[in-house]
């Protein structure tokens, strides 16, 4: 997977993409939401969003769109929104990024928005999503077998435990569509969980996938 800097304008950003494409890129995705928030859909249909993102998507170059929502936000607009977008441009990438969650210590783990707003949950059983990385770096209170977001085992203990819950569809992507530069068989695609674990554990910003080797956890992994 590549990441760079926001570009200065929107000319650069058409260009940006266009070099990275050149240079190998598969898959480049806009993400909205985030901490500031810059998903607001107000009361706009949502078939009629869907055609205006996918037309800005094409006009950029993007091959998809990431849902990092950090709000109390609507789940079954979400979830109609992504079915949407689906029907205008069947081959968008579609990813989400939640954050975790528990009602109280050692129970099971909740995929949330904020808070405890379960924004998430509808388009998640439907199926809507083609990879989910999941936020374990910004709220220390969840704790699975002892474990929290600074440990690393927290990675695979989380993995297990929402497993329980959530079903695993076969992965929509091959391989070749993720820029991971590892043999074939030592990598795991991010299908539920690319866990970003907490910052505190390492002392570099460089970002990349690694394959947790764990028999139990077939399709987990950690983005750092």
């Amino acid at each position: 997977m590549l990441f760079f800097a926001a570009s200065h304008t929107p000319e650069l950003l058409k260009e940006d993409i266009s070099n990275a494409k050149r240079k190998g890129a598969k898959q480049i995705l806009l993400s909205v939401g985030g901490a500031n928030n810059t998903y607001n859909p107000g009361k706009t249909p949502s078939n009629e969003l869907a055609k205006n993102i996918v037309s800005f998507l094409n006009e950029y170059g993007f091959t998809g769109i990431d849902f990092d929502l950090e709000i109390d936000g609507d789940g079954e607009y979400l979830d109609e929104l992504c079915q949407a977008l689906k029907n205008v441009e069947p081959s968008l990438v579609i990813t989400a990024a939640p954050q975790l969650n528990q009602g109280a210590h050692e129970t099971d783990l909740i995929l949330v928005s904020a808070g405890n707003c379960r924004m998430y949950d509808q388009a998640v059983r439907n199926n809507r999503f083609d990879y989910l990385f999941i936020q374990a770096y910004n709220n220390q209170w969840p704790v699975i077998n002892d474990t929290n977001e600074t440990d690393v085992e927290f990675i695979s203990n989380s993995f297990t435990n929402l497993t329980k819950k959530i079903f695993l569809p076969k992965p929509r992507l091959p391989l070749e569509s993720l820029q991971i530069d590892k043999p074939r068989e030592q990598v795991y695609l991010p299908l539920l969980m690319s866990l970003i674990i907490s910052t505190s554990l390492f002392t570099t910003n460089t970002k990349r996938f690694v394959p947790i080797h764990n028999s139990a956890v077939p399709w987990c992994g950690a983005l750092i």
